[in-house]
């Protein structure tokens, strides 16, 4: 709803403006122009990116129509889930607990609290961490290193549809003087043209260079903006995540650890001590 009314916003302040300056919709829908910079972004876009980009930018561009990824019940599903599991991994054998991890959607702890299963980066997470615990490597140090670079390594294939975006943005209003210009010459070859022939050649080649400012900064940059929102709010539940394991894995309390994670968590989603309180009441 969000993306649908900014775009009827945009697109309604354009019409308003274009019927109070006098500006007919023939001269700024120059479908020449508009066909001409599209189809020039397009191909240079497709020109600068791998194949296998496309499958990833078609995966993150439905986000555009979200809210936010989580919301302050994920959360505290999360820390429900945190508190279940590290219970349980200090009453059961390692094998059990590897049996667990190795497949989660047959866990009744993960299906009880089925944040993770809902997304599968996070739970590559918890699984690529957690397993190490398992296989009795106690250096939590060296845990943590591997954490963060794990985190980095998301965050860096994130951004390469933001950054690809940005790219694309910033080039379109020059892409738009490529089209002005040849809208130009088109008009410089009919000087001898009527005045009223004359003047609509011109002011057609002139929606070249609206067009790339339009797209870039009405379009594809917010779109842009949005989206590298989006993908740090993600990665904020793996780093809450991995403040409660770590806090888990260096012998804390099962409580204090949850209570680690939870203060990490942004305040417009953190839940309130009593709140994670009364679930994991219910959790045991």
């Amino acid at each position: 709803m969000r993306f649908y009314f900014s775009v009827i916003i945009v697109l309604l302040t354009l019409s308003i403006g274009m019927f109070f300056g006098g500006i007919s919709v023939g001269v700024v829908f120059n479908i020449s122009e508009w066909v001409l910079i599209t189809g020039i972004a397009v191909g240079s876009f497709m020109m600068s990116n791998p194949r296998s980009f496309f499958k990833q930018l078609l995966k993150q561009l439905p986000k555009i129509m979200s809210e936010k990824p989580y919301r302050q019940s994920d959360y505290l599903d999360l820390l429900a889930f945190m508190f279940s599991f590290f219970k349980y991994s200090n009453t059961v054998n390692i094998a059990e607990l590897e049996s667990q991890i190795d497949d989660p959607y047959k866990s009744s702890i993960f299906n009880k609290h089925p944040v993770l299963l809902k997304n599968p980066d996070a739970l590559s997470f918890f699984q690529n961490h957690f397993r190490i615990l398992t296989l009795g490597f106690q250096d939590i140090a060296e845990i943590e290193n591997m954490m963060d670079a794990d985190i980095e390594t998301r965050r860096n294939y994130a951004s390469r549809v933001t950054k690809a975006l940005n790219r694309l943005g910033d080039s379109l209003p020059a892409l738009g003087i490529v089209a002005a210009v040849l809208g130009v010459i088109g008009a410089m070859a009919s000087a001898g043209s009527a005045p009223e022939i004359l003047g609509a050649r011109v002011a057609g080649a002139l929606i070249g260079t609206f067009a790339g400012v339009f797209f870039a900064y009405c379009i594809v940059n917010p779109i842009c903006s949005f989206i590298d929102k989006f993908q740090n709010d993600e990665l904020e539940l793996i780093e809450c995540m991995k403040v409660g394991m770590l806090s888990y894995m260096k012998g804390h309390p099962t409580s204090i650890s949850i209570e680690f994670a939870r203060q990490v968590i942004a305040e417009d989603l953190q839940p309130t001590f009593n709140e994670v309180e009364a679930v994991i009441y219910n959790a045991k």
